[in-house]
């Protein structure tokens, strides 16, 4: 009756306020929302957050960040008016509004450095062309300046492929692809004024994403405690569509699984000599925490393949060691 009240008085204004009738469940679900797009964040320590956003040059992920961020500072002021007793203590508010200033600070500074038109100068280059000879002939000084540019690129492009720890990517192999196309040649002195120019700016954007792609893979790695091996069994299970929108239940379920067969491989380090039997024990594991535990409906098959997923890393870190 309150509400019908307010409609009546308010007419259009009523949107503005809609947002105090927002239902503990409602309310619940948004917070679960927020999590999901913190996912990727150490949200414990504000300056390993700070640290990671402070790599994020994407606007648009920021925004998404900040959007998220303001929810909760608004659903806290719901809750508060609203008196929800059993949703206190649903979230740390204190620690995201905290994060909130960080990330806006962030965005400020983007902001700033885009007014004054200032850009980057970072490269990539792919490691098949590490055979490749610069030998720049003409003498010509406009060609020198640029083929000197060109040279300091190729050894920042080296080192920042090096940093991939997920060759598998489809993101990365298109990248190598962009690559090849551009490095048709492999005598480079042949390459004219005309041909560095163009290739410049196009290893400006391959690298830009390549960089991207490593600090989305740092986040992820931080999560799984530095373990490489679970960033690349992560990110080719959410590739499968069955489970892409599962992705904090696959977090949880790895992260347990890893948990536990460390445990066993400090027990057991001879665990991984017997493939057969290594197999075994990682399946119940598998269907323990994915399937009983996450509640994750999995077929045979895709149980099958995530233990053959999982147990081919371990295997391969074995022999390598």
């Amino acid at each position: 009756m309150y509400f019908d009240e307010l409609q009546e008085q308010l007419g259009d204004d009523l949107e503005y306020y809609s947002s105090l009738f927002k239902s503990e469940e409602e309310i619940k679900a948004e917070i679960e929302e927020i999590k999901a797009t913190l996912f990727y964040y150490n949200t414990d320590n504000l300056e390993l957050f700070s640290n990671q956003i402070a790599q994020l040059n994407d606007k648009s992920e920021l925004l998404k960040l900040i959007k998220a961020l303001r929810t909760a500072k608004e659903l806290r002021s719901i809750i508060a008016i609203n008196n929800y007793e059993a949703l206190k203590g649903i979230a740390d508010f204190n620690v995201w509004n905290r994060l909130l200033i960080e990330a806006q600070n962030r965005l400020d500074n983007i902001n700033f450095v885009e007014s004054i038109g200032e850009e980057g100068n970072t490269q990539l280059l792919n490691e098949a062309l590490e055979d490749v000879v610069f030998q720049f002939i003409k003498v010509d000084e406009t060609e020198l300046v640029l083929a000197d540019e060109f040279k300091n690129i190729l050894q920042k492009t080296r080192e920042s492929l090096q940093q991939n720890i997920d060759p598998a990517d489809p993101h990365f192999v298109s990248l190598r692809e962009e690559l090849e196309r551009i490095f048709k040649k492999k005598n480079l002195s042949e390459i004219t004024q005309e041909d560095l120019r163009e290739n410049i700016p196009l290893l400006q954007k391959i690298y830009d994403k390549a960089k991207e792609l490593n600090r989305k893979n740092a986040l992820l790695k931080e999560k799984y405690q530095n373990d490489a091996k679970y960033v690349r069994i992560h990110k080719r299970l959410t590739e499968k569509e069955s489970l892409s929108k599962k992705e904090m239940q696959l977090y949880r379920a790895l992260t347990e699984v890893k948990n536990r067969v460390d445990e066993q491989l400090e027990k057991q380090d001879e665990l991984l000599q017997n493939e057969a039997y290594f197999n075994k024990f990682l399946i119940k594991l598998v269907v323990e925490e994915f399937i009983k535990k996450e509640k994750i409906k999995l077929d045979t098959q895709t149980t099958e393949s995530i233990n053959l997923l999982i147990a081919k890393e371990y295997l391969q870190q074995y022999q390598y060691a």
